[in-house]
């Protein structure tokens, strides 16, 4: 079983996760950095409540993953990048967004699904 918890930050690189099925990689809150990379290549490494911080990183999907976290908030210069190979959906808590702040997304191609739960926006 995984102990590992508290904040993840991730401030240059990439931090690749792959975990084993049945353990959650990350089970406190993440924050990616300008310039840094969070690759999710697989599903379910990161808790479901886990609060997401993007502040000018990137949080990338390999093909074919689901993920769920919780609530997202970002600044300028972030990137939701779907990355290539099998569509997948990403599902976040609450997103607030802001006229100065845009979400960037990359490679959201067909079949790929955005989702926030308990906010405005209700997916794409």
């Amino acid at each position: 079983a995984n102990t590992y918890s508290g904040t993840t930050t991730v401030t240059a690189g990439t931090l690749q996760l792959n975990k084993a099925t049945g353990v959650t990689a990350i089970n406190g809150n993440v924050s990616v950095g300008a310039g840094a990379v969070l690759l999710l290549s697989a599903s379910d490494q990161v808790s479901d409540t886990s609060e997401v911080t993007l502040s000018g990183g990137t949080l990338q999907r390999g093909g074919g993953v689901n993920e769920g976290m919780g609530d997202l908030t970002l600044t300028s210069g972030s990137t939701l990048d779907y990355g290539t190979g099998a569509a997948g959906t990403l599902t976040f808590g609450t997103y607030a967004p802001s006229l100065t702040t845009k979400l960037v997304l990359s490679n959201f191609g067909l079949d790929n699904k955005l989702r926030f739960v308990g906010s405005d926006l209700t997916g794409f």
